[in-house]
């Protein structure tokens, strides 16, 4: 193969700022492309007649722009797993994170016993991984009862209000510790965030020690008395952590402590069950801390700023529009008669991100906003996942997308209208991760964003 000088390459880039560069590569006889078969300038070239003269042209191309705008919210249902806390960072802002969630019945006709007296109902809530952010910052967390029916098999949004009682339950300060276990009554139990409700306020636990058999003789009975929790955590002002929880795992639980006339030391469980209760996360994003430069572009628009760089956020928070200027206006290129061999789109980090995503998203953007997979996602199917790409590549603090296919259809089909993509973290709906991008006038022409082509000349 022909091994490219990128020395060369660059100092023939900087005299065209803005545009194309074109390398020719002159692949001349059978012998020549198929110790190229690997290579995708030369993907099917082992079909063409031996005597054939072919010209590959290979282009890097710094046209292709971005910018970021905000999210305006992501389904937040029934997710894998929930987020509670807040966290601070100085280019994002404050994201705060909350869940409502219904509680089921451990067993049908729960029954409290003659005289029934309380001691004490307990919030327990198991971990699920590692915090994003400063564990050792103290929140505040926050438990109110809600006032409105959770409804099962319902798309909830993560900028829904739910209604709820005005008495916080909780009001306590704690440390997120997932990996300590914690002491309780000289039993050693597992790492989890342990809430007592009726430390301050008994009447949650009154009133449903106090339930009439009517309100616990079943699943559907119960979640009509009682419709659920919401437990956030104040907004950070600095440091803070998003803390993902596992409602749904057996050690989690609402558990009433009580005693009857015959009985001490009782206690009775609830539930969040995985295929019978909602669940769903909340998320506010205050930008009013965030570094001036992001507002400037996310919040007042100035789209020229995504030159120099733009930002992806998960949890409803930013999303980038990229867009690829029409290369049929491009006059040093005859596209009537190429063939796209492959196009690569890459995206190169300005910064190290403490959190990127390892999975990003690529969309075609339709005229009304919405969005389509492109057809090179498909590819993925029949020649692997890591064909389409926009895994995380750590080495080079990038991602790469192959658009092949997206391109090809750009240039052949006058109909297929160029409205951008859409690029967002992969998982938005429950991954905390952020990703600040070089700009495509960020350094030399040759770091920034960019698009590279290899296409052949078909005469």
């Amino acid at each position: 193969m022909i091994k490219l000088s990128k020395n060369k390459l660059y100092s023939f880039f900087k005299t065209i700022p803005g545009s194309i560069v074109i390398i020719t590569l002159a692949l001349i006889s059978a012998v020549t492309l198929n110790s190229c078969r690997n290579s995708p300038a030369v993907f099917g070239t082992e079909v063409l007649p031996d005597d054939l003269n072919m010209q590959v042209h290979y282009i890097i191309y710094n046209g292709v722009y971005g910018y970021s705008v905000t999210e305006d919210s992501v389904r937040s249902n029934d997710l894998p797993k929930n987020l509670i806390g807040s966290r601070f960072d100085s280019t994002f802002g404050v994201t705060t994170a909350g869940v409502a969630a219904q509680f089921v019945l451990s067993s049908n006709g729960a029954d409290f016993g003659a005289n029934p007296q309380l001691d004490s109902l307990i919030l327990e809530i198991n971990y699920s991984g590692d915090i994003y952010g400063d564990s050792t910052t103290v929140q505040t967390l926050h438990v109110y009862e809600l006032n409105e029916d959770m409804i099962l098999d319902t798309t909830y949004y993560s900028n829904y209000n739910f209604q709820m009682f005005d008495i916080d339950y909780a009001n306590m300060p704690f440390t997120p510790k997932p990996h300590d276990s914690i002491i309780v009554n000289g039993d050693t139990l597992p790492p989890m965030i342990r809430i007592n409700l009726s430390k301050t306020y008994p009447d949650l636990a009154e009133k449903i020690l106090n339930a009439d058999t009517s309100d616990l003789q079943d699943g559907d009975a119960f979640v009509k008395f009682f419709k659920g929790l919401y437990i956030t955590t104040d907004p950070v002002t600095n440091g803070g952590a998003l803390i993902p929880i596992d409602l749904i795992s057996r050690g989690s639980r609402l558990a009433l402590y009580y005693s009857n006339d015959e009985n001490d030391s009782l206690v009775y469980n609830f539930f969040v069950a995985a295929l019978a209760s909602p669940r769903v996360n909340t998320y506010k994003h205050d930008y009013t801390l965030a570094a001036e430069d992001f507002k400037q572009q996310v919040l007042n628009g100035d789209t020229a700023l995504g030159e120099q760089k733009f930002y992806v956020q998960g949890l409803a928070g930013t999303k980038a529009i990229i867009k690829i200027p029409d290369l049929r206006d491009n006059d040093s290129l005859d596209y009537e008669h190429i063939a796209i061999n492959e196009v690569k789109l890459i995206l190169p980090g300005a910064v190290k991100s403490k959190y990127p995503p390892e999975q990003l998203a690529l969309v075609r953007r339709l005229a009304d906003g919405s969005y389509e997979p492109l057809p090179d996602e498909y590819l993925n199917h029949e020649l692997g996942d890591l064909y389409f790409g926009g895994k995380y590549l750590e080495g080079g603090n990038e991602y790469i997308f192959r658009l092949t296919k997206y391109v090809q259809k750009l240039i052949s089909d006058e109909n297929y209208l160029n409205n951008g993509l859409y690029l967002f973290v992969s998982g938005a709906s429950y991954k905390p991760e952020e990703f600040i991008f070089k700009g495509n006038l960020s350094g030399d022409a040759l770091s920034g964003m960019r698009i590279e082509i290899i296409y052949t000349v078909v005469n």
